[in-house]
């Protein structure tokens, strides 16, 4: 499947704000791994949203 780096950004986007509203008792692994995606897709839609500005019409 091919999208663009805008469709991309849409989607960790919205991924992350799942992750971050997750209401659920979870064991202490589990939340950690939580917190860790929270982090790792805040970094990636930094990246796109860099790559947004500089004009980059990648394909991912």
């Amino acid at each position: 499947m091919n999208c663009t780096i805008e469709q991309f950004e849409d989607v960790v986007a919205k991924f992350k704000y799942f992750a971050e509203s997750v209401e659920l008792e979870l064991s202490s692994e589990a939340d950690g791994l939580r917190q860790e995606l929270i982090v790792i897709c805040a970094e990636l839609l930094t990246t796109v949203r860099e790559e947004i500005k500089a004009g980059a019409d990648s394909i991912i």
